[in-house]
């Protein structure tokens, strides 16, 4: 966002504020999807147990990515209610006084510390609902949740630290930086950003919860195709990664995936990660992903599915 501190293009700027918007929806439109299919397991006595474990936590995350949304939520009213702004306003918002609206909210009232403040609480929050210790008699689940909870302080909010106190300081000094002379949009765009960053880190939890709750019943066992996608909102020159693959990553159900038309191989964890280099053509894109699998009763099954992204103009 460092672009936002000269007076580049409204109108480019404004696009990329809508593009992030449409990412956050369809994000969001996915998340809900996984609450209501997470619900429905719990009604299932074939997934029943290990819903009753998840599904809480699933919750648990829902509720910390819905306070945080709504915090920026408010934020981004306050700003335009201060700069007299409306979703459809044609004003121009590269002058001075847009400045000193953003100015007065985040430097002023202190809006940009209280801002990172925030961030570093949902963070950790976040990270926190894994618990290996929870799974003590189970070393091998334990493992795994130990490996996807260091992965996690990673994804989630990469640019925000909760170990170290310098870097706490040297973070928060660049979100007050963020804010520093820019105009409205600039502005409405970065508190995009984060929302879609929010959703992001919701997303992966939730898939991952979705994930352990499999059915374990032998017979009729029902295998879940699983595809996730890094992110759905991209620059040109970034990296998209997609992974997918049948049941609780199991190769055995002897999975032929394809990813934008070509057979992925599954590596050792019965998963086919696909990266894509994105390319500089703007706009909305879809890759098409197909899993043939074998069901436990011998019988074929296809699934097919399109990961969405979107490339910033």
């Amino acid at each position: 966002m460092s672009s936002c501190n000269s007076n580049d293009n409204l109108v480019q700027f404004r696009a990329l504020s809508e593009n992030l918007q449409t990412s956050s929806l369809l994000i969001k439109n996915e998340n809900e999807k996984i609450y209501h299919e997470m619900e429905d397991k719990l009604k299932d006595p074939h997934t029943l147990s290990r819903a009753k474990f998840w599904q809480p936590k699933a919750m648990e995350v829902k509720k910390f990515s819905s306070d945080m949304k709504d915090y920026i939520d408010k934020l981004t009213s306050n700003l335009k209610n201060s700069a007299a702004l409306t979703t459809d306003s044609s004003k121009e918002m590269f002058n001075e006084a847009d400045k000193k609206s953003v100015s007065l909210l985040f430097n002023e009232q202190g809006k940009s510390v209280e801002l990172y403040q925030k961030l570093v609480a949902f963070k950790k929050s976040l990270t926190g609902v894994i618990k290996p210790d929870e799974f003590s008699d189970n070393p091998m689940v334990q493992r795994d949740l130990v490996s996807y909870g260091e992965r996690m302080k990673t994804f989630v909010l990469p640019d925000i630290a909760t170990n170290s106190k310098k870097d706490n300081t040297s973070k928060t000094n660049a979100i007050v930086n963020y804010f520093q002379n820019i105009t409205v949009i600039c502005a409405l765009t970065i508190l995009n950003k984060e929302q879609n960053d929010i959703l992001s880190a919701e997303n992966a939890m939730l898939n991952y919860f979705n994930s352990m709750t499999v059915s374990n019943y032998d017979g009729f066992t029902q295998y879940l195709p699983l595809i996730s996608q890094n992110n759905t909102y991209f620059e040109a020159g970034q990296l998209l990664e997609i992974k997918a693959g049948v049941g609780a990553f199991s190769s055995a159900a002897k999975p032929n995936i394809y990813i934008n038309g070509i057979r992925i191989p599954i590596n050792t964890e019965g998963v086919s990660i696909y990266k894509l280099r994105i390319g500089n053509k703007p706009g909305k894109h879809s890759i098409t992903v197909t899993i043939k699998f074998i069901r436990p009763d011998g019988t074929s099954a296809t699934v097919n599915k399109n990961i969405n992204y979107i490339v910033a103009e």
